[in-house]
């Protein structure tokens, strides 16, 4: 147990210790090293706390396999007070094989290059929480390194961050990036409930020049639950063939509360330069995504194909929520025979909004016009106005359905009133997502005299149903799921009545009948079965 001592600075701790004047004592702090174990350095008090700093190389070096040394409470980087830069090379090297490694609470600002980097194969299963990195020890104003945190050269299995606020790092004023993960190899590292370009409260910016950028070739890393804001330029990059990583549930762009708007200073997600089958958000688990300089999301080049983007909250971005390059809406071309990023996806197409005040619900189809439109799937979105293009911002994720061999696909869904706004995006059976489509007004349903008009009974029904419409010939009658699955179509009927007998061909449960007269008139009507 090492505790209460000074290595590396003079004995005011505020400078480092010399010889002649000049030269830095020692080139490493703190080694521990060749297979050592169960060694603490520092304490969860302040009287335990270890001062690491102003040595020529590492601060501390974990190296040869060492594992289960707790490095707690410590300053690494700066001087006695907390406040001011007296810099190592790089405040902690894990490397060497070295795993289960508990790295907490301490503050590791001010060094010259990294504050701690994790690196090489076999370096697995450490843990960072409760660190600062760039801020001084009250968190609140910046003693930068050149970057907060490396993730790379094949490590994998590390735990940044948690799900408790005592488990947070703060990742901020670094003079580059707040975290780096890079190398093919790097795997299966977890970087959770962090802040990254914020201050300790997560509602002041105290920007690194960029969040977090994954880079070369790593994969199946997960961002997940953090606040990625204030940042001088983008969020998260995603570059040179990174693939298969997941980014979930963050804030990037407001501040902790949700509300408070601290956007990055370009874009909020780039993926770019070969970077493929990475999952942006999904149902239930999207990103937040807002008041950045630019875009919200931006897809950028030719060899960037099959990245999913889903369920997330695009909204008050200067430019397109969702950009795939050349920038600007793109044009749906016939068949979606086009290349380009992110295979240059068509968006759909809203044909028809309808909302029903009697249960408070939406009904919405339209198309999508692709190579293979069957099982793609279409997501649904509140849109806010937009002065420069009518494409999006999605603000709230309203749900998804899937499209027909034909490309057709409807939507059943609540959240939503007559007279908002609603956008769409359509990603396809290989996992590229288009842009927003173009914001469509949502009506109020049929008036209650066409109402009254067409009668479709029994409701709830076990085996048959009947439609009526006198006065009118009935042209198409179609029957779906609430998920979107078309299950029946009837057309050409040409009378104002039809009986279709299901028998057992459906299941207990809720549907939703499209009825089409020839008169033009559109009646949408929700049904029960019960068997």
């Amino acid at each position: 147990m090492l505790v209460n001592n000074f290595f590396g600075p003079d004995s005011t701790g505020l400078d480092a210790f010399r010889i002649g004047g000049d030269s830095l004592l020692q080139s490493n702090g703190i080694e521990f090293n060749t297979v050592s174990k169960h060694n603490r350095l520092g304490g969860y008090t302040a009287a335990e706390r270890n001062i690491v700093s102003g040595n020529r190389v590492y601060g501390m070096v974990y190296y040869g396999n060492c594992s289960y040394n707790p490095v707690v409470g410590n300053y690494i980087g700066v001087d006695v007070t907390g406040n001011n830069a007296l810099p190592n090379a790089t405040g902690i090297c894990v490397d060497g094989g070295s795993n289960h490694n508990p790295i907490v609470n301490n503050v590791l600002s001010g060094n010259y290059s990294y504050g701690i980097f994790i690196v090489t194969t076999g370096t697995y299963y450490n843990t960072m929480t409760g660190n600062i990195l760039g801020l001084n020890a009250a968190g609140t104003d910046t003693v930068p390194n050149d970057a907060g945190l490396l993730i790379g050269g094949g490590t994998k299995y590390n735990t940044i961050g948690g799900t408790t606020p005592s488990e947070r790092n703060i990742f901020s004023g670094n003079r580059f990036g707040g975290i780096e993960i890079a190398d093919q190899g790097t795997s299966f590292n977890m970087i959770s409930g962090n802040y990254i370009g914020t201050d300790i409260t997560g509602l002041q910016a105290r920007p690194n020049l960029y969040g977090i950028s994954v880079i070369s070739e790593c994969s199946q890393n997960t961002i997940d639950d953090n606040v990625i804001s204030g940042n001088l330029h983008y969020g998260i990059l995603l570059f040179e063939n990174a693939d298969s990583n997941i980014i979930t549930r963050n804030y990037i762009g407001p501040g902790a509360d949700s509300t408070t708007a601290i956007g990055n200073g370009t874009v909020g997600v780039v993926i770019w330069n070969g970077c493929s089958y990475n999952q942006i958000g999904g149902d239930g688990t999207g990103n937040v995504i807002a008041y950045q300089d630019s875009c919200g999301i931006a897809v950028k080049d030719n060899s960037t194909l099959f990245n999913t983007i889903s369920g997330n909250s695009v909204y008050e971005n200067s430019l397109m929520g969702i950009d795939i390059f050349p920038e600007g809406p793109n044009t749906n071309d016939a068949g979606d025979s086009d290349n380009g990023p992110n295979e240059l996806m068509n968006y759909p197409v809203i044909s028809h909004a309808a909302y029903n005040s009697a249960d408070d619900m939406v009904w919405v189809y339209g198309t999508l016009d692709t190579e293979t439109p069957e099982n793609a799937v279409i997501e649904l979105f509140t849109a806010i106005p937009d002065s420069t293009v009518n494409h999006g911002e999605g603000e709230k994720y309203l749900g998804r359905t899937t499209c027909d061999a034909s490309g057709n696909w409807m939507f059943f869904g609540s959240g939503i009133t007559d007279g908002m706004l609603i956008t769409a995006t359509a990603t396809s059976v290989s996992g590229s997502t288009s842009e927003f489509c173009e914001n469509y007004t949502v009506i109020a349903s049929v008036s209650e005299y066409e109402a009254n008009f067409v009668s479709v009974f029994p409701n709830p029904a076990s085996d048959h149903l009947y439609i009526s419409a006198p006065g009118a010939a009935l042209n198409n009658v179609s029957v779906f799921t609430v998920d979107g699955r078309k299950v029946f179509e009837q057309t050409g009927m040409n009378e104002n009545s039809f009986e279709w007998s299901f028998g057992n061909e459906l299941q207990g449960g809720v549907y939703v009948v499209r009825i089409l007269t020839d008169d033009g008139r559109v009646l949408v009507s929700k049904f029960d079965v019960v068997k």
